[in-house]
């Protein structure tokens, strides 16, 4: 018997594989495993690049604070209004900001 025969032989044993039809493939446990731990690599990519945004996120609110429009902000920093945006929207503070904006403008209509 090979080395991979022996293998496949004792992950067979282990309920990791099955076979069938001459055939080797993985059992529904491991199937959920490889999607569980795929899924909890794209999660924590999204965190990494969400964090990674965050600084430029700040000083976009900055310049927002100072009356500048997202073009405005997209103009300086050679990129879309949309994508600026986009950053914005992953900052708390700025949507905290947004929300205390829209508070003021409504209580000075009252």
């Amino acid at each position: 018997m090979t080395r991979i025969q022996n293998i496949l032989k004792e992950l067979e044993k282990q309920g990791l594989v099955s076979f069938r039809d001459c055939q080797y493939s993985l059992t529904e446990l491991v199937r959920g495993i490889i999607t569980y731990l795929s899924d909890q690599n794209k999660t924590s990519r999204r965190d990494v690049q969400r964090e990674e945004k965050l600084p430029k996120s700040y000083d976009f609110i900055k310049l927002y604070k100072q009356g500048l429009s997202y073009q405005q902000i997209a103009d300086k920093y050679g990129i879309s209004r949309d994508r600026i945006r986009q950053i914005l929207s992953i900052n708390p503070e700025f949507e905290a900001y947004r929300q205390k904006q829209k508070e003021k403008k409504l209580s000075l209509n009252d």
